[in-house]
């Protein structure tokens, strides 16, 4: 391999592993074998690389004497050329795929088909997905969990930064269903079934946890609808700039933070959307008619907008508390009582933990109403937690606006 810094030029012999530990990276190890006559001086800091056909951009961490260790920033790839097909191997996405896959004489339930903007993009369950699940709900970690295949309709000929834009919608969309962030380890470019392009990236992905979203997971479907809707709505201009804050703060709904943390970020995003939705959205209210509305105001007025009845979640408050009543004035109670000093409600953890449940529940109705969702959702203030349709006594209901 050749590290470059300017001018100067290192000749190394070492490994790049696609290492999978406590989190994901592409780790560079190495041994100087030859430079371009420069005494060896502090080695630290950025190099772009070659490395046979790849080429990429290394970080050197640490150095003793003439050994490297460092780790591939953004990504390690082979030349950009045109192919016919792209593949791809998921990490820890959930058990999802509803179509049959006939694998040799195994057949089983898991494919799933996405069709945007020309391009159709198949998931594949891996055969062996029943060992897969069972090791990392006992063990957490990484595994490969679905193949994907990327290819256009028509069959016509792509290079990989022609299909960037359709597999940064598909990740962000997988992200919103599980909770967590969800890449692939790998990508493999093929041409008349000849490989031709293979890249790594540098990206963060989680390791693996069954976080309660909205997704009512029994049936295992993709939502093609949902994936356009969602697609398109990122594309729009009055949503592009605010994406990865408002999707970042959904995922952030199920980290380790603590729940006074993701109540206070539920409440920006809230307002966020509010005023999204109602001012450059839809124009239902001017600039200067949403900024005179109070943060409770702003929030009953989305819902109005958007066909959400409050009855469920004053329900839901009155099953749980004995003081409270009204479902909106006692999440912004809370969230106020915890940023500023002077305290409206008991910061009790069953105040905070029943604050944050409704919160989540307006920002995920919320999702789903602009994405214009018609099917089920986990309803996380059913009075039953089973996972199962609500007329037979469980938690997944069809969202409100459908009915």
């Amino acid at each position: 391999m050749i590290l470059r810094n300017g001018s100067e030029a290192i000749k190394v012999k070492g490994t790049i592993t696609n290492l999978f530990s406590y989190t994901y990276r592409i780790k560079f190890e190495g041994k100087i074998i030859e430079t371009n006559n420069y005494p060896l001086r502090n080695l630290l800091g950025e190099y772009d690389v070659d490395a046979g056909s790849f080429n990429g951009k290394v970080y050197i961490y640490k150095s003793k004497g003439e050994n490297l260790v460092g780790q591939v920033v953004k990504e390690l790839t082979t030349k950009m050329v045109e192919m016919d097909e792209l593949n791809l191997e998921l990490v820890n996405l959930r058990e999802i795929g509803s179509e049959f896959v006939q694998d040799g004489n195994l057949s089983y339930r898991g494919l799933s088909l996405l069709n945007r903007e020309g391009w159709i993009i198949e998931l594949t369950q891996n055969n062996d997905y029943k060992t897969v699940y069972e090791e990392l709900k006992e063990y957490g970690g990484f595994a490969c969990t679905h193949k994907v295949k990327v290819y256009r309709k028509d069959s016509r000929n792509f290079n990989y930064d022609e299909v960037l834009s359709i597999l940064e919608h598909l990740y962000s969309y997988l992200a919103f269903i599980c909770g967590r962030r969800i890449y692939p380890s790998s990508y493999k470019g093929t041409k008349n079934g000849n490989s031709v392009f293979i890249r790594y990236e540098s990206r963060l992905i989680d390791q693996w946890s069954t976080p309660n979203t909205w997704y009512p997971k029994i049936d295992k479907e993709i939502y093609e609808d949902l994936f356009v809707e969602f697609c398109s709505i990122w594309e729009d201009l009055s949503w592009k700039q605010s994406k990865n804050v408002l999707l970042g703060t959904y995922i952030e709904c199920f980290s380790k933070a603590t729940l006074e943390n993701r109540i206070t970020s539920i409440q920006i995003a809230l307002e966020m959307i509010a005023r999204i939705y109602l001012v450059d959205y839809k124009g239902e209210l001017s600039n200067k008619k949403f900024k005179d509305l109070y943060t409770k105001d702003r929030i009953r007025t989305t819902c109005s907008y958007m066909g959400i009845l409050l009855g469920e979640s004053e329900q839901y408050l009155r099953r749980n508390t004995r003081d409270f009543s009204d479902a909106i004035d006692f999440f912004v109670d809370v969230r106020n009582s915890i940023v500023h000093s002077k305290r409206k409600i008991d910061l009790s953890h069953n105040n905070i933990k029943y604050a944050y449940y409704i919160g989540l529940w307006f920002l995920e109705l919320w999702f789903l109403k602009i994405f214009k969702y018609q099917g089920k959702f986990k309803n996380r203030l059913s009075d039953s937690k089973w996972e199962g349709d609500v007329e037979n006594g469980g938690c997944y209901y069809l969202v409100p606006w459908r009915n």
